[in-house]
């Protein structure tokens, strides 16, 4: 209803006498009423509407946020799981790598790396590899090799760094270092047993039996487009599987070569077989090798 002025006095409508006017005139007064009336409600319920509205709005935007996270945290463990799987199961290495370099490794389960044998059981091995080229000639690579002997409870790598001088002429020098393998040498069984004459099965013993761990340098090059030269050292230390038993023998439990070597590749063509001569002769009394042999293959 409009606002009364102090000032003024109302204004009251005026009624006709009769009895229909004052009917209707009572009628529109309750009209006017009940329109302010409806007037206020619709408000109220317009501002409950409004209220109502905004709160789904939020709880609408809310759930619309709390959606996302969870379809990128999603996307995310999908990618750590896939990226898991790749490294675990693919049988592609895996790496990175750009123009000048590159880092490279062998699944971390690979059913094609795994090997046995009657004599030295169940094992595995890994291989990764790393290069950084100089230039177009010259490199600089590591290709390591590991693995576990599940048999002897042991850990085996072999660790070839290598540095080309001339990738065109295949002229490099490289340096490894190897350990786990394990050799026999019934020579030293031989010479146990003349010298027992003893009824004891030595074999079964295992005294036969070395660790080796070697230590080779290696030069490489090509001589025209069918020959290749390579020129190496080789430093072998085996110590015994058994060293208590060889001490209690009389018996050294560890024994050293050093032994230069030549082997010359020649590679007629590509359909024909390669040719490979190699020479290597054992030195006494350097590096403490006490050990001579000479092998031809």
């Amino acid at each position: 209803m409009a606002a009364i002025r102090d000032t003024q006095p109302p204004r009251l409508p005026k009624f006709p006498m009769g009895g229909e006017g004052l009917i209707e005139s009572r009628l529109s007064l309750l009209t006017a009423e009940d329109d302010q009336d409806s007037r206020r409600f619709f408000d109220q319920q317009a501002s409950t509407i409004d209220m109502t509205a905004a709160a789904l709005l939020n709880c609408e935007f809310r759930n619309l946020a709390i959606d996302t996270i969870i379809a990128e945290r999603t996307h995310v463990n999908h990618v750590l799981v896939d990226s898991c799987r790749t490294a675990l199961l693919d049988i592609r290495s895996i790496g990175m790598e750009n123009s000048h370099s590159y880092v490279r490794l062998s699944p971390i389960l690979n059913p094609f790396y795994f090997a046995y044998s009657p004599s030295n059981g169940l094992s595995y091995k890994m291989r990764a590899g790393a290069e950084y080229q100089f230039s177009e000639r010259t490199s600089l690579s590591f290709n390591p090799l590991i693995g576990y002997n599940f048999k002897y409870k042991q850990f085996f790598f072999s660790a070839p760094l290598r540095y080309t001088f001339h990738k065109g002429h295949n002229t490099w020098v490289e340096y490894t270092w190897s350990n786990g393998n394990r050799i026999t040498n019934s020579s030293v069984l031989k010479i146990i047993e003349h010298e027992r004459m003893d009824t004891i099965d030595f074999y079964a013993l295992g005294l036969d039996y070395f660790r080796d761990n070697s230590f080779k340098i290696a030069f490489n090059s090509g001589i025209g487009k069918h020959l290749n030269v390579n020129i190496a050292t080789v430093y072998h230390r085996r110590s015994a599987m058994q060293r208590t038993l060889m001490q209690l023998l009389g018996k050294p439990d560890v024994y050293r070569s050093f032994a230069p070597s030549l082997t010359l590749t020649w590679m007629p063509s590509a359909r024909l077989p390669i040719f490979t001569a190699n020479y290597e002769r054992a030195i006494s009394n350097v590096f403490k090798s006490d050990m001579i042999y000479e092998r031809w293959e």
